[in-house]
């Protein structure tokens, strides 16, 4: 991450110096062309009077001044891009990873490139002074997802214990505890079965992790490929039945959640198992 972190920089400062020759090498073609263009206009041919006269030059002046306004405003607009996307993301990546550029070096930085001014480092100084951010980035992550997961390990047990009071909730000799809400009279799968389900995942503060449900397409999966307190469950529910089943973190991600749910999380599904299918089916 950081080395493209390094990468954007550098095609900012490549970007900076691009545009600023461009609008210098632009600049002139567009004076001399208009200047020209007013001797044309304003020299008569039949006197000897000095080439560029007041009256003549005051007609083609709101032309030139539009197309120097016209140049100025996309130049603005350009320069904005350039700061957003070249500097600001890259200002806005190393934020989220816990790192604040301080935005003065970032723009003196900007403008030395720009300028072709030496920036007083050689590769091999940038690449270790990417290096140790790189530690103190690592760091910062490793001190936020243990910090992370100790508050939703707490939230997570003390939800549990709030859950199992409630009228009709049952406990898997695992812990995963469930809940029958439309009971089912077919077979229950086994390990090796391959199951047809719809289901509702739900943190405990209500947030919609994922849902086939919601993208009203159920799903075919192995009964033993879900996670452990899922497939406990999967495998104790008789087909056509319909069940919340709430996952201790340990028998759901443990520390390996993925950003939409957190390390540690309790989890909470709401499954509906339609058919254990068979292999002509699955075909």
């Amino acid at each position: 991450m950081l080395k493209k972190i390094a990468y954007k920089i550098a095609a900012a400062a490549v970007l900076l110096t691009s545009i600023s020759s461009f609008a210098s090498a632009q600049e002139q073609p567009a004076d001399g062309g208009a200047g020209s263009q007013t001797k044309a206009v304003a020299e008569p041919a039949k006197t000897a009077e000095p080439p560029a006269t007041t009256a003549p030059a005051e007609t083609a002046a709101p032309a030139e001044t539009a197309a120097t306004n016209d140049e100025a405003s996309l130049i603005e607009k350009v320069s904005l891009v350039v700061g957003y996307n070249a500097i600001g993301k890259t200002a806005f990546d190393l934020k989220r990873q816990g790192v604040e550029l301080n935005m003065e070096q970032v723009l003196k930085g900007a403008r030395m490139a720009a300028d072709e001014k030496d920036l007083g480092m050689d590769r091999e100084e940038v690449a270790r002074l990417f290096t140790s951010l790189q530690g103190i980035v690592r760091e910062k992550q490793t001190k936020k997802l243990a910090e992370a997961a100790e508050k939703n390990k707490a939230e997570g047990e003390a939800y549990l214990a709030e859950n199992a009071k409630k009228e009709g909730v049952k406990k898997l000799e695992n812990g995963v505890q469930y809940e029958v809400l439309t009971p089912g009279e077919g077979a229950k799968p086994t390990p090796k079965d391959k199951v047809k389900l719809h289901y509702h995942g739900t943190t405990p503060d209500g947030k919609v992790f994922d849902s086939s449900v919601d993208r009203n397409k159920p799903i075919v999966h192995s009964a033993s490929g879900f996670v452990k307190g899922f497939n406990a469950a999967v495998q104790a529910m008789p087909v056509g039945s319909k069940w919340r089943v709430t996952i201790p973190s340990d028998l759901a991600y443990a520390m390996s959640g993925p950003p939409s749910i957190g390390p540690n999380r309790t989890l909470t599904f709401e499954i509906e198992l339609l058919e254990i299918v068979t292999e002509d089916a699955a075909k």
